[in-house]
């Protein structure tokens, strides 16, 4: 059989940890229970921010537009480059360079300028000291830069070539003074750099002329030189070479001539040496002896001649004086024929021999015009250098001088800039700080969110049991019920309890009535009401075996045990 404080403790164990499930209802409940505690917060903040915020020297902003192009105008044409390089027309370049400019705008050169120019290292406005003020010490130049810097503004405009440039500061002709300032003063930094930027390129350019044109002129020397040295003043190279080669050609075809001829006449030298030793001088058969009228004549007188003696020895003695006579003039004509062949044969070794000599003087003479030709190669080849020297120094000559005179033209058109003011900058009415609008929207929404955090940190942190719910979801237990808070004597302990206590229908408590015996003394209170109905839910717990014990515990001492069980005990008894 259960006990009803099994049954309790089964209901417990059955409730467990409540299943947490997000409920939208339970968080509005939340900070609506905590609501005058997240009211104050908000108050609060708003409170200290508007504060803040109205103690806050109002800061103007003064603004001058300048117009920055990537490249000043173009007078001398689009030729003749800048000498200090700017934006290139590329989309990345521009960007590098107009990234660059807007860090000059706040560089400490600028702002240097405007503080030499306006002497704010003295300015009592500047600086922020009232003009009553009896002591006053300027501050350095490099502080009141820093200053300066820390006030200036660059805001580009998107998707042009302008930029903002602002100066902030508590007072209006001061800081449309400063903007003005700051402004003039990069664009005549912006002309400074282009200006010293040209100076120095025209400076160097004078000294690489001077040196260039020095160069020049030795190289033309070593020319002149050189020509004189190799007899080139009056017959050029190109004509020397074409007349070599000429005569080259000439040599070369006369030599080829003669080599031939002395092929032949060899060949012809060594036909009449084999005759010769065959069948002697008077059986040569060569050309020119054939073709030699003298020798054929001869020939054929020798023959007739023969024909003659032959006929004479037929009829006469070996010793006749007439046949004698006949072999005499044989002998006569063979001599005469002898002599002509050999005159033949004579011309043909002096032809050979000539020759010889002739191929050997134009062998010569053609080896010395190779070894002239090889000479010359290599004049031509020093001369060439030469003259490429003085040619490569002549035409940088040339190109520094016409850069020379470029630059000495952008010097004088220095004053043509790329950067100019566009706005010049107006005396401000509306203060850029504090923003109060936006600081107050700000302190709403920071209070309002912080107010429901507060709001939940407490609901968090609070762990007390005060309603049936806090029961049932914190606990996990069954309600039984309520029983409402009494005082001895009729008289509450205070003026706010007793209000509560009357809100809460209890009852006027007579005079020397005992609070445990409260339900008994009034049957007909509410608290006697409650009391019955705890009663009724405890038997309903268990109705066929009524509890014959019951426990009262807290978690303090002096919370009312002994009356609510003595209270329990008069109504379960009645």
């Amino acid at each position: 059989m259960q006990t009803p404080q099994d049954q309790i403790a089964e209901t417990a164990a059955a409730g467990g940890e409540p299943q947490k499930s997000f409920d939208i209802w339970a968080y509005l409940q939340v900070v609506r229970k905590r609501k005058w505690h997240a009211l104050f917060f908000l108050v609060a903040v708003v409170g200290l921010v508007t504060f803040y915020t109205l103690r806050q020297p109002k800061v103007f902003r003064a603004t001058a537009t300048v117009q920055i192009d990537p490249q000043a105008p173009r007078v001398l044409g689009e030729k003749v480059e800048a000498v200090s390089e700017m934006g290139t027309g590329s989309y990345w370049s521009n960007q590098e360079y107009y990234e660059t400019q807007y860090h000059i705008v706040r560089s400490y050169e600028v702002a240097s300028r405007v503080v030499a120019l306006h002497a704010l290292g003295s300015n009592r406005t500047f600086l922020g000291v009232p003009e009553d003020a009896e002591v006053f010490q300027p501050v350095s130049d490099d502080l009141a830069t820093e200053m300066l810097r820390g006030m200036i503004v660059v805001d580009p405009v998107k998707d042009s070539r302008l930029v903002q440039i602002s100066v902030d500061h508590t007072d209006t002709k001061l800081a449309r003074l400063l903007a003005n300032a700051v402004a003039d003063a990069y664009v005549e930094y912006n002309k400074d750099v282009a200006l010293e930027s040209t100076v120095n390129a025209r400076d160097w350019l004078l000294k690489q002329a001077e040196a260039w044109a020095k160069t020049l002129r030795d190289a033309e020397q070593k020319v002149v030189d050189f020509r004189k040295i190799n007899n080139l003043l009056s017959v050029a190279l190109e004509d020397q070479r074409n007349q070599l080669a000429n005569e080259m050609d000439w040599i070369a075809q006369r030599l080829s001539e003669t080599r031939s001829r002395r092929l032949q006449l060899e060949a012809k030298k060594a036909q009449i040496d084999e005759q010769v030793e065959k069948r002697g001088v008077l059986a040569l058969s060569i050309g020119e002896v054939l073709d030699s009228a003298v020798i054929q004549t001869m020939k054929s007188r020798l023959f007739e001649k023969t024909l003659e003696r032959d006929a004479l020895a037929e009829i006469a003695a070996a010793n006749w004086p007439e046949l004698k006579q006949r072999e005499a003039e044989l002998d006569t004509i063979r001599a005469g024929i002898r002599g002509e062949i050999q005159t033949i044969i004579r011309s043909v070794e002096a032809d050979l021999t000539e020759t010889l000599q002739l191929e050997g003087q134009l062998q010569a003479r053609i080896d010395e015009l190779q070894t002239q030709a090889i000479a010359l190669g290599g004049k031509e080849l020093t001369h060439t250098q030469l003259i490429r020297e003085k040619d490569n120094a002549e035409k940088i000559y040339s190109l520094i001088q016409q850069r020379s005179e470029e630059t000495n033209l952008a010097t004088e058109l220095s004053q043509i800039n790329n950067v100019r003011v566009l706005d010049a900058a107006m005396e401000p009415s509306i203060p850029v700080r504090p923003r109060v609008k936006l600081n107050l929207a700000l302190a709403i929404v920071i209070g309002l969110l912080g107010g429901i955090g507060l709001a939940f940190l407490l609901e968090a942190l609070d762990t007390s049991v005060k309603t049936q719910e806090d029961v049932e979801k914190g606990l996990g237990l069954a309600f039984l019920g309520i029983i409402p808070t009494f005082t001895p004597g009729g008289v509450s302990r205070s003026r706010r309890r007793r209000k509560r206590h009357r809100r809460q229908g209890g009852p006027e408590i007579r005079a020397g009535s005992h609070p445990d015996l409260f339900c008994h003394d009034n049957p007909k209170s509410s608290a006697a009401e409650c009391c019955r109905s705890i009663r009724t839910n405890i038997l309903f717990m268990s109705p066929d075996h009524p509890p014959r014990k019951l426990l009262v515990t807290s978690a303090s001492p002096q919370e009312g045990k002994t009356t609510v069980a003595i209270s329990l005990a008069i109504t379960m008894a009645q």
